[in-house]
């Protein structure tokens, strides 16, 4: 008996419907110069050998790949995970290593798996580890007293609310914490602070956390509104300790999806209740900025230094460019709108000005596409005007061009696998995070 996938041969909703169409529509834009994967991409990283120019993604159909951004040949996947790779790292092997990169991706299978970047083969696989689904990832590289040179760790955060710290080199579990003991805990974002070494900055910007040189400072989101922070040392064994359990950092109301620190130290925070903060670092985390986006779901936020903008995506698809004005004067005022995806949007990098490429906002999301948004002032003031003069003639636009025009899409072939029931699976399990 054969089945089908055919949506249509299924009951739906008059919503859906209308759903199914509007996307169906928008889809065609080839607004952000689109690369097209067949998959949904669930997460982002910049190649920190290419910066300004190469990605890392993470796909639904339990792959990652590295994305040249202006080369729209097909580039090898990296196998290994059974089910969607939702999360990614990138680190050196070791310290003195530093051509030698690994890149991890987190998996629905509940483990950790790592290839060598440049060459694609494996390296490691972290397993037996997690009982659910992995969502978050980060590494760093810990002082020791006893070594003479750094040693690398990875950090896993899970939806069994666990955070595991792991030997990149070994793959050896070095440290497991529950910091909430149910499980609407789960663990969503990372993000690393500056060690307080002295290197010659302003010593003002250090991190206040930090009990001594040889520790770095975990702070983590969750399915809960609360931020907490962690003192990760190597010393005396590989250890996590919370910083100030009693006084989590509450500035949000519902999940927190997204974690960045800008140049300033500053910590900036995305949520599925809407708002963007910055929490400055001189004032012990408080609130220095709140941006309400008025966009529902807010899944990330990046911060162009060069530039002065703040980058919100989301679930509503837009992709929000805020003017942050100097740190005395912060404005939080929205500058632009770019649009052009067509389903939620999972994450945004911005990546730097180098030689011919300006700096550039660039997205991915459900909808299977890498689009790029340019925020060199000139362009994002041109994609501005462009806009507001549709608007005032009354034309109907589904985007703008962004930093790609009318240009064709690159599609970066692939064969699909999973079902569209899976992937109906997919869309239900990115709206559990919500439901906690």
């Amino acid at each position: 008996m054969s089945k089908s996938t055919d949506p249509d041969h299924f009951f739906q909703t008059d919503h859906s419907v209308a759903e199914t169409r509007r996307k169906a529509l928008k889809s065609s834009n080839k607004h952000g110069a689109p690369i097209r994967l067949q998959s949904k991409i669930l997460a982002v990283i910049p190649d920190p050998t290419r910066p300004s120019d190469t990605i890392y993604v993470a796909e639904s159909t339990g792959t990652a790949r590295r994305i040249v951004l202006d080369n729209d040949e097909n580039s090898p996947p990296y196998r290994g995970p059974t089910a969607p790779a939702t999360c990614l790292a990138i680190s050196p092997l070791n310290s003195s290593a530093s051509s030698s990169l690994v890149l991890f991706a987190g998996s629905w299978d509940k483990t950790i798996y790592s290839w060598h970047a440049r060459t694609r083969a494996p390296h490691r696989i972290y397993s037996n580890g997690h009982t659910d689904f992995v969502k978050a990832l980060v590494t760093a590289c810990l002082p020791s007293s006893g070594s003479a040179s750094p040693t690398a760790v990875l950090v896993s955060g899970g939806a069994d609310a666990r955070i595991i710290i792991w030997a990149i080199a070994t793959g050896e579990k070095l440290h497991v914490l529950r910091p909430h003991a149910n499980p609407g805990g789960a663990v969503l974002g990372f993000a690393l602070s500056r060690p307080a070494i002295s290197d010659g900055a302003d010593d003002s910007l250090k991190d206040k956390d930090h009990k001594n040189a040889e520790s770095v400072t975990l702070f983590t989101a969750h399915t809960l509104p609360s931020i907490l922070r962690f003192s990760l040392a190597l010393d005396p064994v590989a250890s996590l300790a919370q910083i100030a359990p009693d006084k989590p950092i509450m500035v949000h109301e519902t999940s927190v999806y997204g974690l960045h620190f800008d140049t300033d130290g500053d910590l900036w925070t995305a949520s599925a209740d809407g708002d963007v903060t910055c929490l400055a670092r001189e004032k012990d985390w408080q609130v220095e900025m709140r941006i309400q986006t008025n966009g529902g779901w807010v899944r990330g936020v990046a911060v162009d230094e060069e530039g002065g903008w703040v980058v919100s995506v989301g679930r509503d698809e837009e992709v929000r460019v805020w003017e942050r004005g100097p740190r005395e004067n912060q404005t939080g005022e929205l500058h632009h709108v770019y649009s052009g995806h067509y389903d939620e949007i999972t994450g945004v990098v911005v990546l730097p000005r180098s030689g011919q490429h300006p700096q550039q906002a660039v997205t991915v999301g459900l909808d299977g596409t890498v689009r790029r948004w340019s925020l060199h002032p000139a362009e994002l003031e041109d994609a501005r005007r462009k806009k507001e003069k549709e608007a005032a003639e009354g034309e109907g636009t589904d985007g703008d061009g962004g930093g790609g025009g009318e240009e064709e899409e690159a599609v970066l072939d692939k064969e699909t696998l999973v079902t569209e029931e899976e992937e109906r699976e997919l869309a239900a399990l990115m709206d559990y995070d919500d439901a906690e």
